[in-house]
């Protein structure tokens, strides 16, 4: 079986401080989607859809109209208050998702125009995480993203921080794949005992940090276009692209 997870339980503080109206994940671009319809199309077909959401949101109107016209097979988690990050939103599924499946987590934000990502779950490797070369906005701004090095076959994983070589890394897009649950509930076990918390919050890139220290069989998949809408500068920029 294989699962495709979409969180949607981030707080969007970035958007509401340059008064935004409307979660993220409902702006619009420009062939009319709303970006996670975009996402979604873009996306591998799987069995069975997550969505992952906040109380906020639930109670948002055109959140309550898009869930009530979507197409696909789908379940609907709401964390409740906002969690202390992405890894903490993607565990909260537990006792819902399929354990056996493999996993496809995706953001709320970015679009991946490559077709690579269709066939994610041929995967081999214990886990995998999407990357692409970085533009100059997210190299500008690198302590914004989370960065894979991969030099001499040594692989280290930057979040939120410079990585030691930037012009021969690839950024972290926010998306990750599990072969598993079980293989995603090791590194997050991990990574609550070591309390490696990037601004209070827990990351999947730490994740994938402790458990490429623990020998799990690892992926990198590099893609060639991706429009990303994570910031309001972004999405100015690329909603019309």
């Amino acid at each position: 079986m294989n699962t495709n997870i979409f969180l949607m339980s981030g707080s969007g503080l970035r958007f509401k401080k340059n008064n935004y109206k409307v979660p993220k994940q409902f702006l619009k671009i420009n062939n009319g989607n709303f970006v996670i319809d975009e996402i979604i199309a873009n996306s591998p077909k799987t069995e069975e859809n997550i969505f992952v959401i906040n109380n906020e949101l639930e109670e948002n109107e055109i959140y309550k109209e898009w869930v009530t016209n979507l197409q696909i097979n789908s379940k609907i988690y709401n964390v409740g208050n906002i969690t202390n990050g992405q890894a903490t939103s993607l565990y909260s599924v537990r006792d819902i998702v399929n354990r056996d499946s493999k996993l496809f987590v995706l953001p709320c934000d970015t679009v991946i125009y490559d077709k690579k990502i269709k066939s994610i779950f041929n995967l081999q490797s214990d886990h995998a995480i999407v990357t692409s070369k970085p533009t100059n906005y997210q190299l500008d701004n690198n302590l914004q993203f989370g960065w894979v090095q991969d030099l001499d076959e040594k692989i280290e994983i930057f979040c939120k921080e410079t990585p030691t070589f930037p012009l021969n890394s690839n950024v972290i897009l926010g998306f990750f794949y599990y072969k598993n649950f079980s293989i995603f509930e090791s590194g997050y076990t991990k990574l609550i005992e070591s309390q490696k918390t990037i601004n209070g919050e827990y990351y999947l890139d730490k994740i994938t940090e402790l458990l490429i220290a623990d020998q799990a069989t690892f992926q990198e998949l590099n893609v060639n276009r991706h429009l990303s809408f994570g910031t309001p500068k972004e999405y100015e920029k690329n909603k019309n692209v």
